[in-house]
């Protein structure tokens, strides 16, 4: 710029500042382009840990582990409490799966009680006197079963199921039983059966119809009813005796 004004010029390395008079000056500082600014970054906030899965608790007066054939047998008053089902028994035995591994077959005898849920949330009920419950994967299909015998049952708020044996497939949530006698505990053919409801009863008559009246009938005459006497026709003489 002239006339005593400054002229500036801007490189990638430097700035020269020039005045009127001729006096150079040099001041080396680092030119616009080349300024970088670093904005921090949060990071991402950590995952939640992993919610462990519900443990299965057994308890009884008595237990022994085989850890080399990996089998666990209980005595006495044993009690299973898993998530899904509440068992009673007097003797247990089950396979101690490796970890990570799932429990293949569990035999339960003498006076079993399982209370479960079923998929409406309704409380059932199985007794028997002896119940196996197996678990396999085979061809990528997935069984889960188990099987009552000895008088076994199954009841709940609908019904009573007895049969030998009882199959209650846990995947397809289907009960299937030999021998099988179902006792509904309503009447399947009047829902109102049992009841506290007041049987029907025939409408009343109406308050404005009138009380029958005792007529009596024409028969053998050309007379209309409540007419008993005929007129007396003037065009016929009575006859005198």
């Amino acid at each position: 710029m002239a006339n005593g004004g400054m002229l500036c010029a801007q490189t990638n390395t430097n700035v020269v500042a020039a005045t009127a008079t001729n006096a150079a000056v040099k001041t080396s500082m680092p030119a616009a382009t080349n300024v970088v600014v670093s904005t921090p970054v949060s990071a991402a906030p950590a995952a939640p840990p992993p919610i462990p899965e519900p443990l299965t608790l057994i308890s009884a007066d008595r237990g022994e582990f085989d850890m080399v054939g990996r089998v666990v047998t209980y005595h006495g008053h044993v009690r299973v409490d898993d998530p899904e089902m509440k068992l009673k028994s007097e003797w247990l035995i089950t396979d101690l799966p490796q970890p990570g591994e799932h429990v293949n077959r569990i035999v339960a005898e003498t006076n079993v009680v399982i209370d479960f849920l079923d998929d409406k949330g309704r409380t059932n009920r199985a007794t028997g006197d002896r119940t196996v419950y197996s678990y396999a994967v085979k061809d990528g299909t997935t069984n889960e079963l188990v099987t009552l015998s000895g008088n076994a049952k199954v009841e709940n708020a609908e019904f009573i199921m007895t049969g030998e044996p009882i199959v209650l497939d846990l995947i397809t949530r289907k009960i299937t039983a030999n021998n099988l006698v179902m006792v509904p505990r309503h009447s399947l053919i009047n829902p109102n059966a049992g009841t506290n409801s007041p049987p029907a009863t025939k409408p009343p008559a109406s308050l404005t119809s009138s009380p029958p009246t005792n007529r009596q009938s024409a028969v053998g005459t050309n007379f209309p009813p409540m007419k008993l006497d005929p007129a007396p026709d003037p065009r016929v003489t009575p006859r005198t005796h």
